[in-house]
């Protein structure tokens, strides 16, 4: 939901009528209170920095294991 991309931080707040804005199902893990979830954020940033250190991104990694599905 577009926190592979490292375009949404804890100050992004997603338009009232996005998926993931404040009235948001309550399947959406990823994002709570119209925010990104900071659970997910900080588990995202650790990840990162690890294929960083390999010279992938985080979109890179989920399309190779999607793909591998």
């Amino acid at each position: 939901m577009g926190l592979l991309t490292g375009k949404y931080s804890a100050s992004t707040t997603p338009s009232a009528d996005d998926v993931r804005g404040v009235n948001s199902p309550s399947w959406m893990k990823y994002f709570k209170d119209g925010k990104p979830n900071p659970e997910w954020l900080k588990m995202m940033e650790a990840v990162r920095e690890i294929l960083r250190s390999g010279g992938v991104t985080l979109a890179q990694c989920a399309g190779l294991v999607l793909g591998a599905q």
